[in-house]
């Protein structure tokens, strides 16, 4: 390919790990994963679930789960879904909780004040399909925000406030609510002392919320429905990256609290919509029957088979990952040695960019064997700090056995990346190549012998 980066500074920023290819596979960088990643085209299975569900007699709306390890692809397969949805006449808002919402903390409450934000924000800004809904819908809405949210002090004159602090009466409805919204996401986010008091206040009056939620989604619905839209779809991309914690006495996680104890809120909105989910959720029994729908799964690409021996499509795709951001045979003095790089990253995609980002940081020229395998090694000190020693009999027992955990106890150890699941048919799974490369875990496995 020509007019690729040709030098370390121009080339670093084409790695960028946190920068998910938003064009989908229109983006030249785009390296099809499907055959090394198990054979499903998940955009397309899930795209045809959706036509399909707008095909029966009433409506049914798809309510489905997204997940895979972190930085495995999992937000440019949701783009390229996206885009497919689109080619077939849907209108489809994405939102990435992470940029909207403070991660560390989440509640469904967010979600759906989000979602209704995000839905109503984009149909008016739309440049191909935009849509004004309802006024009178709209300042019902804003009226009942207002007065569900606002502080006891402003409650004596509530329509003073409204209309001093939001304009209403004097701005269009659609702005009025869009001014409210983004005050109540914008407390819920700045993690201020009015967090907890506008989550109270609309945890009492949650039946409320999900009504005037979906009253904006049926006459957006409806309004895209004339202009010829084949139907709304929302993908709320970032919940993945929800910090696990253990809550109270029981222990409860964050993961499960939000998906579990309030999937059927998550599942109220009338429209379709997928959630990105942690792939150690996955291991909760209640999930698949809180979402019958089911889900769907982005594996890490194979670098390896499952029994141990080289799987040369895999690493010859993950090549093209590199070479299709710069020109490798100027910037690595062999490509041998980005062949390197993607076996220590396991077929992580992310831990793959990271890698030639780390291997960059120690030449401003040509990329050698010394600055490959410094990269290395530092991705290596990295998951050795994540490992625990409590940890190393649960890594060698997936080691050896190449399944992939069914246990709750190993559900900690997908998400920190330390275990990754692969498909080749039936899944299985691997420690992470640079976990197996930790003292720690060497030792252990020679004690094992």
């Amino acid at each position: 390919m020509t007019g690729l980066p040709a030098t370390v500074d121009d080339a670093y920023n084409a790695v960028n790990p946190d920068v998910p290819l938003f064009e989908g596979e229109a983006d030249p960088r785009y390296v099809d994963l499907t055959a090394v990643r198990g054979g499903e085209d998940l955009a397309t299975l899930i795209a045809r679930r959706i036509r399909r569900c707008d095909r029966a007699s009433s409506p049914t709306f798809g309510k489905l789960l997204f997940t895979g390890h972190r930085g495995c692809g999992k937000t440019t397969e949701l783009f390229r879904l996206k885009h497919k949805l689109e080619e077939q006449g849907y209108f489809v808002v994405y939102f990435d909780v992470e940029e909207e919402l403070d991660i560390a903390d989440v509640s469904y409450l967010d979600v759906l004040v989000t979602l209704a934000q995000e839905t109503e924000r984009q149909l008016r800004r739309s440049e191909v399909m935009a849509v004004e809904l309802k006024p009178e819908l709209l300042e019902n809405i804003a009226r009942w925000f207002g007065t569900t949210v606002i502080t006891e002090e402003q409650s004596r004159d509530v329509e003073r406030v409204l209309e001093a602090e939001y304009g209403l009466g004097a701005e269009s409805p659609a702005l009025v609510l869009a001014k409210m919204l983004a005050t109540v996401k914008g407390e819920i986010k700045s993690s201020s002392q009015r967090r907890q008091v506008y989550r109270h206040q609309l945890e009492r009056n949650v039946s409320d919320l999900i009504t005037y939620v979906n009253d904006l989604l049926d006459d957006a619905r409806f309004r895209l429905q004339r202009k010829g839209s084949a139907g709304l779809m929302v993908i709320v991309d970032g919940l993945e990256k929800v910090i696990y914690r253990e809550i109270g006495e029981e222990k409860r996680s964050s993961h499960e609290i939000l998906f579990v104890e309030h999937g059927e809120q998550l599942k109220a909105p009338r429209c379709h919509v997928i959630y990105t989910v942690p792939l150690s959720l996955l291991f909760d029994r209640n999930v698949a029957q809180v979402f019958p729908a089911g889900y769907f799964v982005v594996p890490m690409v194979r670098v390896a088979e499952e029994d141990g021996g080289e799987c040369r499509d895999g690493r010859d795709a993950l090549y093209q990952v590199v070479a299709r951001r710069m020109d490798v045979g100027v910037i690595f003095e062999s490509a041998d040695l980005v062949g390197q790089l993607v076996e220590m990253s396991g077929g992580h995609v992310r831990d793959l960019l990271r890698l030639v980002r780390y291997a960059f940081d120690y030449t401003d020229e040509r990329v050698e064997l010394a600055h490959v395998e410094r990269a290395c090694q530092r991705l290596v000190n990295e998951y050795d700090r994540l490992v625990r020693d409590q940890d190393l009999p649960h890594l060698l027992q997936v080691h050896r056995q190449r399944r992939a955990p069914t246990d709750s106890e190993f559900s900690l150890l997908l998400f920190n990346l330390l275990v990754l699941e692969y498909r080749n048919g039936q899944p299985w799974a691997d420690v992470h190549p640079a976990v197996r490369a930790t003292r720690k875990f060497k030792e252990y496995m020679d004690e094992c012998i």
